[in-house]
């Protein structure tokens, strides 16, 4: 039986993994068409100097795009398999996003896994190079644009303190936050 290739929604567990597989396709296809369209114009004409190739150079400026966010999505690493695994045990009813790639101008921050809950967002970073001060200090600013304030946001480099994190929001009774939603979109829009 032949395996489909589905597109998995940006926020869950394999989105990195579907990201790459589609963006490397996708990029190889751009590029041979602009060099079908080269050479196209070139068995017709006889010349390098015509319209097509115009075109196929043209052609390469969205193969190009597309190449360079196949090789973000090849620099980036997803959220492991046992702590995917252990998160999920541990949120049934929480709102968790898997595979996060936030990206500034400066660095890029790689989340494997974001929970929010009231007013808390807890991250867990398996990448040695992340910034937290600087992730945390992001994803604050970008919250503060779209009118969310008060935020508490923690990001984490070890698995377990993380995992005891998502047990004590769930010991606690904090009344659910209407705007969540909205937050998670947020969080969604400023990742790759």
């Amino acid at each position: 039986m032949r395996k489909r290739m589905y597109i998995v929604p940006k926020g869950q567990p394999g989105y990195l993994k579907a990201q790459r597989k589609y963006t490397l396709v996708r990029t190889i296809v751009y590029f041979a068409l602009s060099l079908s369209i080269f050479v196209l114009g070139y068995v017709t004409t006889k010349t390098r100097t015509n319209l097509l190739t115009v075109v196929a150079v043209l052609g390469c400026l969205p193969a190009s795009k597309s190449l360079v966010n196949t090789i973000m999505f090849f620099r980036s690493m997803g959220c492991s398999e046992n702590v995917c695994r252990a998160v999920q045990e541990r949120t049934a009813g929480f709102d968790v996003l898997f595979d996060l790639i936030m990206t500034t101008y400066d660095q890029n921050f790689q989340l494997s896994s974001l929970v929010v809950k009231g007013h808390n967002i807890v991250a867990l970073t398996e990448w040695d190079k992340t910034d937290i001060a600087a992730a945390q200090k992001h994803i604050e600013e970008c919250l503060k644009l779209d009118g969310y304030k008060e935020y508490t946001i923690k990001i984490f480099r070890e698995p377990e303190k993380y995992l005891n994190r998502i047990e004590q929001m769930k010991q606690t009774e904090e009344e659910e936050n209407r705007e969540k939603g909205e937050v998670l979109q947020t969080l969604l829009s400023i990742s790759l």
